[in-house]
C-alpha cells in the first residue's frame, strides 16, 4: 500500500499509539507468521468499547455539584450571583475533565469496563467472519485503547488443542506495552509469540491458503 494511503489508515485518535509505518510493520507481522502456521491471525484495535455518555454526565453532574459545594460553603454571603459564576466554572471543569481518560475512568465501574470489552470482542469476531475459516482455525487480537485492555480470541479448531490459559502471558504482555504507549512494538511482539505457539500445533501445510485480509483493523 502506498505511503500515504497507509498514513490516512490511522486516525488522529490513534496516532499516539501508532504510526503509519507501524501499521505496515504489524501487517507485515501477521503476513510472516501466516505463512508459518495454519491459523488466521487477526488484530483490531478500537477506540473504546465502553458507552461514555453516562460516565460523561457523571462526571459533569460532580463538577457541577463540587462548585456548588465551594460556592454555598464560602461565598454564600455574597449573594446568588456567585452561584451562577460557580456554575459556569463547573461546566468549564466538566468538559475538561471529560478529555481524560483517567477521570472518566473513575465513573465507570472496572467490572462494567470488562463486560464491555468482552461484548465487543466478541462481536468484532463475528463481524470480520473470523469463525468462518474452512478449519476454524482463526484467532482475534483485541485491543480496547480507552479502557486499556486486551482480550485474545481463538475459534474453536485452535480452542480445542490450546487453551485461553496458554496466552495470558500474550495479554499481560501486550496490555503493559499499551499502557506504555508501545502498542506497535506489543502488538508485533504479541503475534510473533501467537505464531511460535500456533505453529507447534498448527504448522503450515500444502493445503493452507489465505482466508482472511492480512490487515490491522482500526475502528471506534
Amino acid at each position: 500500500m502506498e505511503a500515504g494511503k497507509q498514513a490516512a489508515a490511522v486516525p488522529r485518535w490513534l496516532k499516539s499509539y501508532l504510526s503509519s509505518e507501524d501499521f505496515a510493520h504489524v501487517e507485515a507481522t501477521v503476513r510472516d507468521v501466516e505463512l508459518k502456521t495454519h491459523s488466521e491471525i487477526v488484530p483490531v484495535v478500537v477506540r473504546s468499547s465502553t458507552p461514555l455518555r453516562g460516565a460523561r454526565l457523571a462526571c459533569m453532574i460532580a463538577f457541577l455539584a463540587f462548585t456548588a459545594i465551594v460556592d454555598l460553603t464560602f461565598f454564600h454571603e455574597w449573594g446568588w450571583w456567585t452561584f451562577g459564576i460557580a456554575q459556569v466554572g463547573g461546566v468549564v471543569l466538566g468538559l475538561l475533565a471529560m478529555q481524560s481518560r483517567v477521570i472518566l475512568e473513575l465513573f465507570i465501574p472496572d467490572a462494567d469496563e470488562w463486560k464491555c470489552v468482552h461484548e465487543r470482542a466478541e462481536l468484532e469476531f463475528h463481524r470480520l467472519g473470523i469463525q468462518k475459516t474452512k478449519d476454524r482455525s482463526g484467532i482475534l487480537v483485541f485491543v480496547s485503547i480507552f479502557e486499556h485492555k486486551v482480550i485474545v480470541l481463538a475459534d474453536e479448531g485452535i480452542a480445542q488443542k490450546l487453551k485461553p490459559q496458554m496466552w495470558e502471558e500474550i495479554v499481560e504482555n501486550l496490555t503493559r506495552s499499551l499502557r506504555q504507549n508501545q502498542l506497535a512494538q506489543g502488538l508485533t511482539q504479541s503475534i510473533k509469540s501467537l505464531g511460535d505457539l500456533l505453529q507447534v500445533h498448527f504448522p503450515a501445510g500444502s493445503g493452507a491458503h489465505d482466508e482472511l485480509k492480512n490487515t490491522l483493523v482500526i475502528k471506534e
